[in-house]
């Protein structure tokens, strides 16, 4: 070839090269994303212009180019930890077409961008053109426009998550299967950091197969760079059941999940119940984010359930009580621009210089001669509080003075989804006697001796705590106090929870809600006490029953003992259980029959004897038969209005008989607990297969087993500790699994709250850590040293109870990687509950 031909060809070369090039940067969408887009940013900041794809025709995957989602494009591969999205429809909220302007179009988009900057938006949920309504948009060149490709370059440059919306109108549904190859064209040539799912109007059943499909196969195509979501409408989240929503969020490839709601005043699935079902769950499931999305563009739709115009400020303010919701999800972009005054008070939440300060009632004044109470407080600062459902000012600090009518006035305060309330009763002369009370005695008759502040205990097992603000808030000598007991109130304060106390003059606090406050009460006279008799014949209690004039407050305390600092600080440790008698405290009272009482054979009691404090207080003491041999009490009104003192006792040794309450720890979607590290096994259902193997070993001996949960329920703490007054067992034992950031922590404790559950404490560590060192591990293990973590005072909500010996026992480590492996295993569990059905009975064979 000659030197000539060769320069002609190396020209040419070089031409077809530039024309090759030229073509790309127009058909550039052939390409894979990363080159494909990059080229088209380039091309765009030279030209001002963007180069459009028209979406081919596909029948099968050979077509579809399956390249991930280059990370290094656009933002972080992860989405927001606290999510501020909106969702924006090309067909829906762009109102420009391809018969209009490309400059047109483009101004559209930036007043969307520059809007959301005023709301903090860090995510847009992005709806393709699907109509074609774009198809022939072009810029002032002649270039052919992509409308998604000048929304995404826009989101990409002011740094936003972007997700693409796959509903109905991208994804096709046949016969149970899902046809994704639109979906996928979509996320493989655009810049899309994530992909949500929304498929309305099918079952959970039907959501969940096809959530399935949707998930594995974008996962198989994607990676882990894509972030993949699911979206339930209002009704759906409503249909699904607890065992439903396990299932979605135990899905491997789920990053996050969006929940509609109804809004606040919907019969179908409100807006407060779907929150604290879906908050629930994101307790559990801490590694995919919850988000809740706002039907903004319902509000003042004609609806009555969204006739509210401050319905979504209302909704952000209650997402204040659902901490683990990682953030909000705005329906539309263009009712967002047009409800610019609203949203931005909503969304001020999310740019709020750290916390909300709680709502805070720090003082009430009570001025009963002119029926009127002063509350003086505080609330968030540009946010709405409420009283009693009506606007109180726009937050910060309050003043507010109310009349106060005779009877029943109640006060409920409501900020950012707070709330603070109390009753108080304006008591005058005519309304006379309210609740029974022998007119000599009633707060609500004149007794001839002034006027004070009163509380009415308006719940039974009402529990009483220490001073505010210390340490041992719950003090173990404290004691219930039964409805209708009355006290007079010297202070009230107000908890770092935003739960007002009452100081009482008998030196016990009470919670206000379990309260009434009677303003302008008659003070009392001297209570009289009498012995009305002694039951004693029942086996398993004896019960002193009295006639009172009112109900005063009543402690009931082992002595002696002794107590000392221990785990975590708290001061009421115990070394061993000590006492020799039982004191009962009768605040206000003077006693009318002195005479010693009589006890049978099986009560845990000798004699008794009465003292005198100085102090308006009588002592009734009350000598144990053994030392340390005592099983709780019950403190309760009847309703022929006699007080009844009710004291369990332990006839025999013997386990046979007696009633055994067992409280498999958590349960449910709703109670949080530990896990395996990975998070494949739950502690709840460690737990209910070690209680469920010690019932029958328990029964086995004898003893009736009163289960709190037989199945993977959810069950309250209030709900479980109600089971106790209505079986009455003779002792209270929770079953939980341990769990800590250190994942060396291992072994058993047990802890306690009275002194009179310590004995029953040290039995089951004991007999557990038996367990452990014969049957589970061996001297040679790592964990073997670890194994008795010994017994421990502590105010767990289950173990601070009157009635009975009641513990929480810790059977082991699930975050402990060898130990929690151990804890799944059958065989364990049963070694675990031969260890507690041992300590148990072993308890009762020395406590009688």
């Amino acid at each position: 070839m000659s030197k000539k031909s060769r320069i002609a060809l190396i020209i040419a070369f070089i031409a077809l090269s530039l024309l090759v090039v030229t073509v790309g940067l127009y058909v550039s969408d052939a390409l894979p994303q990363k080159v494909s887009y990059s080229i088209t940013s380039f091309v765009s900041r030279l030209t001002g212009g963007r180069h459009s794809q028209t979406e081919p025709e596909i029948h099968t995957d050979e077509f579809i180019p399956t390249v991930n989602v280059d990370p290094s494009v656009g933002v972080s591969s992860l989405l927001p930890e606290k999510v501020v999205g909106v969702t924006l429809g090309l067909n829906t909220d762009v109102k420009m077409t391809a018969s209009d302007s490309y400059a047109a179009l483009y101004n559209e988009a930036l007043i969307y961008y520059n809007d959301f900057k005023n709301y903090t938006v860090n995510t847009v949920f992005l709806k393709p053109d699907l109509e074609g309504r774009f198809e022939n948009l072009k810029d002032a060149y002649g270039n052919a426009v992509d409308a998604l490709r000048v929304y995404l370059s826009l989101a990409e440059t002011d740094g936003l998550f972007r997700i693409l919306i796959a509903d109905r109108d991208l994804i096709v549904e046949e016969k149970g299967s899902l046809k994704l190859e639109r979906l996928k064209f979509y996320l493989s040539n655009y810049a899309f950091n994530g992909v949500v799912f929304s498929c309305p109007d099918v079952s959970p059943e039907e959501y969940l197969s096809l959530f399935t499909q949707f998930s594995s196969t974008l996962r198989s195509l994607y990676g882990h760079e894509l972030q993949i979501g699911a979206c339930l409408d209002a009704r759906q989240s409503a249909a699904f059941s607890n065992e439903n929503i396990t299932a979605l969020l135990s899905d491997a490839a789920l990053n996050f999940v969006e929940i509609e709601a109804s809004s606040l005043r919907s019969s179908v699935n409100p807006f407060n119940i779907a929150l604290s079902r879906w908050n629930a769950a994101a307790a559990y499931f801490r590694h995919i984010r919850i988000v809740c999305g706002h039907r903004n563009d319902l509000v003042l739709s004609g609806a009555y359930e969204w006739s509210n115009p401050t319905e979504i400020v209302d909704e952000m303010q209650a997402l204040w009580d659902h901490e683990f919701i990682n953030g909000s999800v705005f329906h539309s972009a263009e009712t967002l621009l047009k409800n610019r005054s609203s949203m931005s008070l909503a969304l001020s939440r999310f740019v709020f210089d750290g916390e909300l300060p709680d709502l805070q009632i720090t003082k009430i004044n009570l001025y009963p001669e002119q029926s009127r109470v002063h509350f003086v407080g505080a609330s968030a600062s540009g946010h709405k509080m409420t009283l009693n459902g009506f606007s109180a000012g726009s937050g910060g600090e309050f003043n507010l003075i109310r009349d106060l009518y005779p009877g029943e006035n109640p006060f409920r305060f409501e900020s950012c989804g707070k709330t603070l309330s109390c009753n108080i009763y304006q008591v005058t002369p005519d309304l006379g006697n309210r609740y029974g009370y022998s007119d000599a005695v009633s707060p609500y008759v004149d007794n001839g001796l002034g006027t004070a502040l009163m509380a009415r205990i308006i719940n039974d097992d009402t529990e009483t705590l220490g001073a505010p603000n210390e340490k041992n808030t719950y003090h173990a000598d404290n004691s219930t106090l039964p409805k209708e007991t009355l006290d007079y109130v010297v202070n009230m304060d107000l908890t770092e929870a935003g739960f007002l106390r009452y100081q009482l003059k008998s030196g016990a606090t009470v919670y206000g809600v379990n309260c009434e406050l009677l303003s302008g009460a008659y003070v009392m006279p001297k209570n009289r006490v009498i012995v009305n008799s002694v039951n004693d014949v029942s086996p398993t209690s004896t019960d002193i029953i009295f006639d009172t004039d009112w109900f005063v407050p009543i402690r009931v305390v082992c002595s002696p003992q002794a107590y000392h600092f221990g785990y975590d600080s708290y001061s009421y440790n115990i070394d061993s259980f000590t006492a020799q008698y039982v004191d009962v405290y009768f605040h206000y009272s003077e006693f009318y029959n002195s005479a010693a009482l009589s006890f049978g054979p099986t009560s845990p009691f000798s004699r008794s004897e009465l003292y005198a404090t100085g102090e308006d207080t009588i002592i009734l003491r009350l000598y144990l038969k053994k030392t340390g041999q005592f099983y709780g009490f019950d403190i309760r009104r009847t309703d022929d209005k006699k007080l009844v003192l009710s004291f369990k006792k332990h006839s025999d040794g013997l386990l046979a008989g007696k009633t055994v309450m067992l409280d498999p720890g958590h349960g449910g979607l709703y109670m949080t607990g530990t896990a395996l590290t990975n998070n494949t096994v739950a502690e709840k259902t460690v737990t209910l297969a070690i209680a469920s193997k010690a019932k029958g070993m328990l029964e086995a001996l004898g003893a009736k087993v009163i289960m709190t949960r037989v199945m993977d329920m959810s069950l309250t703490l209030e709900e479980r500790t109600a089971l106790l007054s209505k079986y009455n067992p003779d002792i209270f034992v929770s079953i939980h699994c341990d769990g800590t950031e250190n994942v060396s922590d291992a072994g058993t404790h047990t802890f306690y709250f009275r002194p009179y559950s310590m004995p029953l404490a040290y039995s089951i560590n004991a007999a557990l850590s038996t367990i452990y060192k014969t049957y589970i591990y061996k001297p040679t293990d790592t964990n073997y040293p670890k194994i008795d973590k010994n017994i421990k005072f502590y105010p767990f909500f289950v173990t601070r109870l009157d009635q009975c010996p009641s513990v929480l026992v810790e059977t082991g480590f699930m975050t402990n990687p060898d130990e929690g492996l151990i804890l799944t295993q059958e065989n364990t569990q049963y070694w675990l509950a031969q260890g507690i059905t041992n300590g148990i009975q072993n308890y009762f064979a020395a406590n009688y």
